[in-house]
């Protein structure tokens, strides 16, 4: 099991920058090939999956904070996952 921990500041509402990390992160297709399950509430993403993904992410006025947990083979992948969601982060903002 691998955890991964990522703050970073935001400008947006935490309503836009949910919308934005839902169609940068949550869709795409290699993140989508781990998780089962993606729920939106409130300012906070809850993300299930059995093949190896889960976790929250929480987003509060200037800060979003990404917190997940990755098992099976997705922990193997963690330097991978973890450098496409800087990655991804960076271009949100």
């Amino acid at each position: 099991m691998a955890l991964i921990h990522l703050e970073h500041p935001i400008r947006s509402t935490p309503e836009e920058m949910l919308r934005r990390f839902e169609a940068e992160v949550v869709l795409h297709p290699s993140f989508r090939a781990f998780v089962d399950h993606y729920e939106i509430r409130g300012n906070q993403v809850t993300i299930q999956g059995t093949q190896g993904i889960s976790g929250v992410v929480d987003v509060s006025p200037g800060l979003m904070t990404v917190d997940l947990t990755l098992s099976g083979m997705a922990a193997f992948l963690k330097p991978v996952v973890e450098a496409k969601l800087r990655e991804a982060l960076g271009r949100l903002f």
